[in-house]
Parts: C-alpha cells; sequence; structure tokens
C-alpha cells in the first residue's frame, strides 16, 4: 500500500508518523497485528478538503478513504437547501462526486419513537457489514476474520468497531 501511495503522482510526501514527530515505537505488536500511522502530503489543490471548509463544513472524523473514495463526517449548521447550495459549489468548483448517505438535525434525539444512537460512521460501517453478512445469524454465515479482510482492518480493530457499536446499541434499549 505504502508503494501505490508513493507511486501516486498527487503525493509530494509520505513518513511514518512515529518517524515524523520523531516518536520511539511502543513495544512490538504482534504478528499480523502490525499497524503503521502515515503522514502522507500533498498539493493542496488536489484535495477538496479546503473546499469543504471555505463552506463552512466542520469534519466530526478522521477522513476515511477505501476502495478510491473519500468518506466525510462534517457538522454544519444550516438548512438543507443551503447544505445542497454549497455542495453543488463544491461539485462545480472541484469537479467532484459527492453523494450524502446521511443527514441528521442536532436536536433530533428520537427516531420513530425510539431513542438515536450516536454510533460512528465507521462503527456504523462495520455492525451493518456484520449484520449483512450473517455474522449474528445462528450459526454464523461469516467470521471476524472474514469480515475484516472484506474491509481491510485487522481482526482485532473489527471486534473492537462491533463492541462499541454494541454497548451503544444495548444501551439504549
Amino acid at each position: 500500500m505504502i508503494d501505490e501511495i508513493k507511486s501516486s503522482p498527487l503525493t509530494t510526501e509520505i513518513q511514518c508518523v512515529q518517524e515524523y514527530f520523531n516518536l520511539r515505537a511502543r513495544g512490538n505488536a504482534a504478528a499480523g497485528n502490525t499497524t503503521e500511522e502515515l503522514l502522507v502530503k500533498y498539493e493542496s489543490c488536489n484535495s477538496i478538503h479546503d473546499a469543504f471548509i471555505e463552506r463552512g463544513f466542520i469534519p466530526e472524523e478522521e477522513i476515511r478513504v477505501h476502495d478510491g473514495r473519500e468518506y466525510w463526517t462534517v457538522i454544519i449548521t444550516q438548512d438543507r437547501a443551503e447544505i445542497s447550495r454549497r455542495l453543488d459549489e463544491i461539485r462545480s468548483e472541484m469537479n467532484a462526486e459527492i453523494s450524502i448517505e446521511g443527514m441528521k438535525s442536532p436536536d433530533t434525539h428520537t427516531q420513530n419513537g425510539s431513542p438515536v444512537v450516536e454510533l460512528s460512521e465507521r462503527q456504523r460501517e462495520v455492525f451493518e457489514l456484520a449484520q449483512r453478512r450473517g455474522y449474528y445469524s445462528w450459526p454464523r454465515e461469516t467470521s471476524a476474520s472474514e469480515l475484516a479482510t472484506e474491509i481491510d482492518i485487522s481482526k482485532t480493530t473489527l471486534l473492537e468497531h462491533l463492541r462499541k457499536a454494541e454497548v451503544k446499541l444495548l444501551s439504549s434499549v
């Protein structure tokens, strides 16, 4: 993956975060569970980030990249018509494809009479994948390892996302 990032014409520099901030490694990771945080530098003209910020969209979570697409969770305090207008500006200015996967009002605390559960985008993604693939079926139709491989994360990370989502979901019942 690092070689692919380095070979991109959009990338100007890539460094390991520990190296960039001159941090010492914290112990040895077990085989198969090694992760590396990367700092990727690129020309800002190749990013949609500034266009979002200039129009009042504030990133709430880290930007995730999966299958060549960026996933943003943002906060903005405007009505739907104004949000739509601003997104159209970004689409036009940046020649970008932008789709909205969900939108909610901060005043919305219930949905169909039930409390709204506040899962992070990643927790929701992992939980919904587990549901679709039969992870919660008896007997299970898929394993945590298979799910982790499908979305390219470690089994430990997948299980952490599932457990956090489950705690939130069960505490709202």
